[in-house]
């Protein structure tokens, strides 16, 4: 048998009356005021405002969660358009590579922020390899090794 509801709209009421408390609370009062506003108590008050904050906090983390699932598509897929000019050795393909996997690192703060200099002078010769048996992300590896060991000089 379906059980019916004791209090037809409670939970209409409980939830108006939140959002009344957390307009209140942003409109400066203080939780005692509130309370004798909405002819609740204090800590009541204080409940309603905390759990309207939480809700909102929930949201806006599933919100960034699904952006940043987004953005993480996004990057992988533009990784695999150019997986196989990274492979056969291209190497302004291999640099855009390199900032694909920078912008995925920082996106999953994988990475602490790291201060850089790089000098526009600089030479980086990668001829003596063999790129036919190698992945991206040995590529990837190499490259920055070679990048590296360049800025240091």
């Amino acid at each position: 048998m379906a059980r019916r509801n004791a209090h037809p709209g409670k939970k209409e009421d409980t939830a108006s009356r939140r959002l009344q408390a957390m307009e209140l609370r942003k409109a400066g009062k203080n939780y005692r005021a509130i309370g004798k506003e909405l002819g609740i108590s204090e800590a009541q008050a204080h409940r309603d405002v905390a759990t309207v904050v939480k809700s909102i906090t929930k949201l806006s983390t599933e919100t960034a969660l699904e952006h940043q699932a987004l953005e993480l598509e996004r990057l992988e897929m533009a990784m695999a358009a150019i997986a196989p000019q990274v492979q056969k050795g291209y190497l302004q393909a291999i640099d855009r590579w390199l900032r694909l996997c920078e912008s995925r690192r920082k996106l999953l703060g994988i990475d602490a922020p790291a201060k850089q200099e790089i000098n526009s002078n600089t030479a980086i010769s990668l001829s003596k390899h063999n790129y036919s048996n190698m992945d991206a992300e040995e590529l990837s590896r190499l490259y920055m090794t070679k990048l590296q060991n360049a800025s240091e000089n």
